[in-house]
């Protein structure tokens, strides 16, 4: 069973952290905060409120140390919030709304409305999107169909050409002389679009980013509704979620409270910008909000109280050209990847304002900066907070490697502490003999298509690769190298549909054994007695049926494990309870025992191992739900025949069940866990852990107490060499 992408997610709560702030690693820890009042459905009032940070990676030291210029009380200042997992952790201001003399009430607090410029484009997708739900608009309608004495050009255009980007659309902001006044609205910009025949390219061609298409975008948004584009976001959108301040606002609209006004630099001297003549287009960046008011927002895109789930994978996910190349943008949203995790985001800009959000669902992170001023990159400070809150390690004992690729990894084995070898996509092998000083990255011959969520190294030259995949894609295969990756032999394929290689594991050089999703109720184990060149199936009479939906995830080859010269033990998920399937054979013959820790779609075992024959430890949880809340850890005095959850709220792998590793040589048993915020140790089988880094990681391989390897998204592998944890 693939693990999805959605594994690679923090798992700590705020309180959880503060228990771990003294450890010699630190970790986010509690982030107290002024708030004067909230209500029972989360809404602030509007007292200024101010961080009170204790030591971590997130200080109040830092913040302020990041905002310098933006802190005078006699310049043009910011709003800025952190939020983690469901919690409000900042939302406080910086500097004046309002620079003009005798202004009063001009401190920025929580509760302060910032033009959004272009981020106002995610409200003007989730409206069109909302009138696709209702049934009132396509997405693959034509401009033509929308307004039948569009220009004949309109024909090829259609509404997902305007929210990706794609439409080649002129810029309406190209027919407006420097000289006018007025103001122009969104229905000009359709009027300049329908008095001109021509486009900058083919529809779906190429990715221009288009004010235009936002601002026909809020003209269809009223077309097809019936109501004007700021009456239906304020109905539809902005009180369904308490947004009372936000609105889409039009000069002289006496409904804007907490008005900030923009402001740019001439010298030392700051004047009041803050209107243009293309502010009063809408549809592409016309709207107000607070940071107060931007979280209630950002809450409501984990849940189905605005757009379905379905619909908000679509708009997360990046449009394409005719060419199938990836345009970067969704419907209202930057997406990419930042530090290996998938990102959404997007910057604002107009006259006197500079804004940024990012969003890090996987993580359930989010940084919003907005300000009033005509420079600086709001992007590069919501960046350097992100990196503070989630990709800072405070963990000396790790390295990054220099492995050149950007192959994702998701298995590993380290014979020695010289060697490690490293499993990836794109049918790609790292490879280290000298201690992570260079790395190799080989390319496995017929296999760009691939997966290696599978390996097992002997030596300098001597691994077995395994790829997960559909077999009937021929993506089930076993590779063996024994001259250090010049050369491959596939020594096993299957075309059998539902074969999965889910994890790949040895007992010695020669004994080993693989194991697939089941067919016919039955887990599909291979074993090898030739080093891996023959595998031969285990009777299936020998294995326990299944539950209904019972399986593995393929997370980091850790959920099959191996002890001594005939023990193994693989970890299950997908059906209604985490099992642990068991052989003291060597995989002739198995037995199976209940965890009491539940299962589902996406929830179960994904790593486990032991220290000797009767006492072992497993991790878990459910990937689709972010961060602590299902994380566990389970331990067995019986070699895996009876399980008990071990730690507490306090203390458990938060974060850290993609994997599970046992440190080879240490005094007391030790173990190695590893997941969407890096890696965790724990010295006595799980009632406690100790935080490293926390970088994002999968794959993991200690040989021994003072070395050890984990590796990740993008290429991504640290070297631990720490001493014993």
């Amino acid at each position: 069973m693939t693990a999805s992408p959605a594994h690679n997610r923090l798992s700590q709560s705020l309180s959880q952290r503060a228990s771990r702030a003294a450890t010699r690693i630190a970790a986010l820890t509690i982030i107290a905060l002024t708030i004067a009042a909230r209500s029972t459905h989360g809404a602030l009032t509007g007292a200024r409120s101010s961080p009170q940070l204790t030591a971590g990676t997130l200080t109040t030291a830092f913040l302020d140390s990041l905002f310098t210029a933006y802190r005078a009380p006699n310049g043009p200042g910011a709003a800025v919030l952190v939020a983690l997992d469901g919690q409000l952790l900042v939302h406080t201001g910086y500097g004046s709304s309002d620079l003009t003399a005798n202004a009063a009430n001009t401190t920025i607090t929580s509760r302060s409305n910032f033009r959004l410029a272009s981020m106002t484009k995610q409200f003007t997708a989730a409206a069109t999107l909302l009138l696709v739900n209702d049934g009132k608009l396509r997405l693959d309608e034509s401009l033509t169909d929308i307004w039948p004495d569009f220009p004949a050009y309109g024909k090829s255009i259609t509404v997902k050409h305007l929210l990706h980007h794609t439409s080649g659309l002129r810029d309406y902001e190209d027919f407006v002389p420097d000289s006018q006044t007025r103001q122009v609205s969104d229905a000009d910009a359709l009027a300049f679009m329908k008095h001109t025949d021509s486009i900058l390219s083919p529809a779906g061609a190429t990715y221009h980013y288009s004010n235009t298409g936002y601002a026909l975008l809020s003209e269809i948004v009223a077309t097809r509704s019936g109501i004007p584009f700021d009456q239906f976001l304020k109905q539809r959108i902005f009180t369904p979620l308490g947004m009372s301040a936000t609105l889409a606002y039009r000069q002289g609209d006496p409904a804007l409270t907490n008005r900030v006004y923009g402001h740019s630099r001439t010298g030392t001297t700051w004047t009041r910008t803050d209107q243009s003549n293309t502010s009063a287009v809408l549809g592409d960046g016309g709207i107000y909000s607070s940071i107060d008011d931007l979280y209630r927002w950002d809450q409501a895109l984990y849940t189905d109280a605005i757009l379905p789930l379905a619909t908000r994978k679509e708009a997360f996910t990046s449009g394409t050209t005719t060419d199938r190349k990836r345009t970067g943008y969704g419907y209202g949203w930057l997406t990419d990847s930042y530090r290996g995790v998938p990102r959404l985001y997007h910057t604002g800009s107009s006259i006197g304002f500079r804004n940024a959000i990012i969003r890090i669902p996987a993580l359930k992170a989010t940084v919003i900066v907005l300000t009033n001023r005509n420079e600086g990159e709001p992007i590069k400070l919501a960046e350097r907070i992100v990196d503070q809150l989630l990709f800072t390690t405070n963990a000396a004992p790790w390295t990054a490697q220099p492995v050149s690729s950007t192959s994702s990894c998701r298995s590993m084995s380290a014979p020695t502490p010289s060697v490690a070898w490293v499993g990836c996509t794109g049918g790609k092998v790292f490879r280290t003999i000298d201690g992570g000083t260079t790395w190799q990255v080989d390319s496995v011959p017929g296999a760009a298509r691939l997966d290696f969520r599978g390996i097992a190294a002997f030596d300098a030259n001597t691994a077995v690769v395994a790829s997960a995949g559909p077999a009937e894609q021929g993506q089930a295969r076993i590779y063996r190298t024994t001259d250090g990756a010049k050369s491959w032999q596939l020594t096993f394929s299957d075309s059998t549909t539902g074969i999965f290689l889910d994890g790949l594991a040895f007992w010695d050089a020669q004994h080993g054994v693989t194991f697939s999703d089941p067919i016919d109720n039955k887990l599909v184990i291979l074993t090898t007695a030739d080093g891996g060149k023959s595998w031969q199936r285990s009777n299936p009479a020998n294995i326990p049926a299944i539950i209904d939906k019972e399986a593995a995830f393929a997370a980091s080859n850790t959920q099959l494990t191996t002890q001594g010269t005939s023990n193994a033990w693989i970890a299950t998920g997908g059906g209604k309870e985490a099992r642990v399937f068991r052989t003291t054979d060597r995989g002739r013959s198995w037995t199976v025992a209940s965890t009491g820790m539940p299962g589902g779609a996406s929830a179960g075992l994904f790593g486990i191992a032991f220290s000797d024959p009767l006492n072992g430890l497993a991790v878990g949880g459910d990937y689709n739900i972010p961060r602590g809340i299902t994380d566990f850890a389970i331990r067995t005095t019986d070699g895996g025949l009876t399980w008990k959850p071990v730690g507490d709220a306090l203390h458990r792998p938060d974060g850290v069940t993609q994997g599970l590793a046992l440190v080879r040589g240490a005094r007391t048993p030790t173990f190695v866990a590893t997941g969407g915020w890096g890696t965790a140790f724990t010295t006595d089988f799980g009632a406690s852990w100790q935080h490293g880094d926390t970088l994002t990681s999968w794959a993991v391989s200690f040989p021994a107490p003072n070395a050890g390897w984990v590796a990740g998204p993008r290429g991504r592998v640290s070297k631990y060499s720490g001493g014993t944890p």
